[in-house]
């Protein structure tokens, strides 16, 4: 905090030295004030992110497959593009697709289709235990709840429901 309120005088000193109005004491004050309290954020966030535990990706349980999805989504386009790998009780890839899609609404929408083509994928297999891992908490509020009954994605909504209850 002192050096950052010396920096800001000196900073002020060279200003009115160049011919500029001086600003009066509130002004520095105000500065390290604000200084101080982006500091005590980025502090709290390096606490959480520290306590954060690192999540590690394991093998679903015996005669299980888990599908990892995920999608991307350009806002400026509306393009996006998806993807899903399988994996079986051993780690080992059993399948993995990829796709692209343009005019999607959101980021939702993708994460929903590739959520949907990685247990499209598992169905293909004759697998009849699946576990999806997404990391779009909205995906996964999408599918256990009726929050999103009458969202413009409901429909993907209910088709994904329908292959996660037949797997």
């Amino acid at each position: 905090m002192c050096c950052h309120a010396l920096w800001l005088g000196w900073f002020e000193r060279n200003r009115v030295r160049e011919g500029e109005l001086r600003r009066d004491a509130c002004w520095l004050a105000h500065g390290v004030q604000i200084r101080v309290e982006e500091w005590k954020k980025k502090d709290v966030q390096s606490l959480h992110s520290a306590r954060r535990p690192i999540c590690k990706w394991e093998k679903p349980a015996s005669g299980r497959v888990k599908v990892n999805c995920d999608a991307a989504y350009d806002a400026s386009t509306g393009n996006g593009g998806w993807g899903c790998v399988v994996r079986d009780d051993d780690g080992d890839v059993v399948s993995a697709r990829r796709g692209r899609v343009e005019y999607l609404m959101s980021a939702l929408h993708g994460e929903l289709i590739g959520a949907i083509h990685g247990a499209q994928a598992a169905a293909d297999l004759g697998v009849g235990h699946v576990i999806v891992e997404t990391d779009a908490v909205e995906v996964v509020q999408a599918v256990y709840s009726q929050d999103f009954y009458l969202s413009p994605v409901a429909f993907l909504v209910e088709e994904l429901r329908g292959l996660l209850e037949m797997n």
